[in-house]
């Protein structure tokens, strides 16, 4: 019973996922890919798979992230680093390239929810969909606030870690 919910849940959201493969972002004034690596990454981390529950909650907020892409001007947070990407199998390479990451959020009133998306961009590639997922620590002690920032705003050049603009979009009321 418990697996047909999940596999039902999973279907849903793939047809979501492809019903448009591109989604225009006010934010970055272009196209975001939806792409296959968007989807693995909704059920596989870098630990490895995620939890049934982990995966069933990511595919129920994926619309809602879909809605932030389209809607978003201001980013959360951003982050810029160098890891080692490649392509696994025979004859797999790897090599070390810049990895951008924007965080947007939003709070859903009417649901009692936050949902967090982030688009990547890795090395000269194109922007496209990452994750998607609930937030629930609605205390956010570890993210210092300052100035939400507009995308012009935003300086990736220089910045070795993370730098975390807040609230990408004030909330909104749902109804």
């Amino acid at each position: 019973m418990y697996d047909r919910y999940y596999q039902i849940k999973k279907q849903a959201a793939y047809e979501i996922y492809t019903e448009r493969p591109l989604i225009y972002s006010p934010f970055f004034k272009t196209d975001i890919r939806l792409g296959p690596e968007g989807f693995r990454h909704l059920c596989v981390s870098a630990q490895g798979e995620r939890s049934r529950e982990q995966q069933i909650e990511r595919f129920t907020v994926l619309p809602f992230g879909i809605h932030i892409l389209e809607t978003a001007t201001t980013c959360r947070s951003y982050q810029k680093r160098r890891l080692t990407v490649g392509t696994s199998g025979m004859f797999a390479s790897k090599e070390r390239k810049i990895v951008q990451g924007w965080c947007f959020e939003e709070h859903f009133k009417e649901q009692g929810m936050k949902v967090r998306v982030v688009v990547r961009k890795v090395g000269n590639g194109k922007l496209h969909f990452w994750s998607v997922m609930l937030h629930t620590r609605w205390s956010d002690q570890m993210t210092p606030i300052v100035f939400s920032r507009k995308r012009d705003e935003v300086r990736p050049r220089g910045v070795s870690r993370t730098f975390s603009p807040h609230v990408a979009n004030p909330p909104t009321i749902r109804g």
